[in-house]
């Protein structure tokens, strides 16, 4: 009932269903319980499973997709800390999992984007793209547009030459003044 209780927190997240069972076998001569959850993601549902001894306060998480080696965690374990991709549910390593610098969620190398302008590590869910280019952005690297509100990068952001706003080039408004051409944002442009 405390494992259950434990990973039943987990389901504020990605989780969708969650199943401890005991099992016959044992860790260290010790009672082991099987633990089963389902993750949804973006890309489907995968069933994640892993052997958990209650004594000990150890988890055995099964072994890396990619390399093979066993992972092995502890109860208190939060649901960012779990080896398991939160998009594909795939069993990781440290060195085959990177983690999204917003969330701190695992995830594997095919489901990671990397920030255009710093190369920081994000998940889909905190990364962020540029209207004009489709650049990838992290929350620090992206600009907005005061008018309409899209995304831009630093190469597409237009500055308004009176009050410094951020504007997209659909809402910029160019006027001539003293034979030279401003780029004014709609409020300027009216004063």
């Amino acid at each position: 009932q405390l494992i259950y209780e434990k990973y039943e927190a987990m389901r504020k997240a990605s989780i969708v269903t969650i199943d401890v069972t005991p099992t016959i076998k044992s860790l260290r001569t010790c009672d082991a319980y099987l633990v089963r959850y389902m993750v949804a993601g973006r890309y489907g549902k995968a069933q994640v499973r892993f052997i958990v001894d209650p004594y000990e306060g150890e988890a055995y998480y099964g072994k890396c997709s990619i390399c093979n080696c066993e992972l092995i965690g502890f109860l208190d374990d939060t649901p960012q800390k779990l080896p398991y991709c939160v998009i594909c549910g795939a069993p990781l390593c440290t060195i085959h999992s990177e983690r999204c610098v917003t969330c701190l969620g695992t995830l594997c190398r095919e489901h990671i984007l990397r920030c255009s302008v710093c190369g920081e590590s994000i998940c889909e869910d905190h990364s962020l793209k540029c209207t004009s280019c489709g650049a990838i952005l992290c929350a620090e690297h992206v600009r907005i547009c005061r008018s309409c509100g899209a995304t831009l990068c630093n190469a597409h952001a237009l500055r308004c030459e009176e009050c410094g706003a951020t504007l997209c080039s659909r809402c910029v408004i160019y006027k001539r003044r003293f034979f030279r051409k401003k780029a004014l944002c709609s409020r300027c442009a009216l004063s």
